[in-house]
């Protein structure tokens, strides 16, 4: 029986692995395990993604998750979310996302957006800044959740056009922090794994996000 630090030693020596064998260079996406960015899918394209979250003892799944975006403009994204999970109280959720501004280089980005909207649940909507810094970017924002303002921070780092690791942390105690990474297998599909660790201290969760994108 594989122990819980097993479990992390095994994933931090993957991690590792892999950094290992890559070279720096630039990557980005959408957004991270938990928090949004202020990244928008271009004018025309699109992201879908398949995401299954769960309980990393014993490995059971839990949450499963069909996400969209599309691009309608330079600027802004639009899309549905199917919830497959058991015991769903809403099926579809609707989010969208608007970049109001940027400088010139796009060091700096700034959106607003809601994730979550549904008949049956409160949508939050957010508030988010990216900053890149070259050799990593910085996501920092707030999300009002349940009428409940929440303070987020994050970051990534590329080290090649097919490698990203990324962390993150949601305040509040029913939210988490998470570390993972990102690997591009193709041109259009990209593998987003993570490890979620609740702010509570309780037990840790996965989450894996098979994406699509395009054209």
């Amino acid at each position: 029986m594989i122990t819980s630090k097993q479990q992390l030693l095994i994933c931090a020596l993957y991690i590792a692995s892999l950094i290992l064998i890559c070279k720096p260079a630039g990557a980005c996406f959408n957004g991270l395990i938990i928090i949004p960015t202020a990244d928008i899918v271009q004018r025309g394209g699109f992201s879908v993604e398949m995401q299954v979250d769960g309980t990393l003892k014993n490995y059971r799944t839990d949450t499963t998750l069909f996400n969209s975006q599309f691009g309608i403009s330079n600027n802004l994204e639009a899309g549905i979310d199917y919830d497959a999970s058991s015991g769903a109280t809403s099926r579809f959720l609707l989010n969208a996302k608007y970049m109001f501004a940027r400088t010139k280089d796009s060091s700096w980005r700034a959106a607003i957006g809601t994730c979550g909207a549904a008949e049956h649940s409160h949508h939050s909507p957010y508030f988010v800044v990216t900053r890149d810094c070259k050799s990593f970017r910085l996501h920092m924002g707030e999300m009002l959740v349940e009428k409940n303002l929440r303070g987020f921070v994050g970051f990534d780092h590329s080290f090649n056009d097919k490698l990203a690791i990324y962390a993150d942390y949601s305040a509040g105690s029913d939210h988490y922090s998470s570390v993972g990474l990102n690997y591009q297998m193709t041109k259009n599909f990209s593998v987003l794994s993570g490890i979620m660790f609740p702010n509570t201290g309780s037990g840790a969760r996965y989450s894996v996000h098979f994406v699509f994108t395009g054209p």
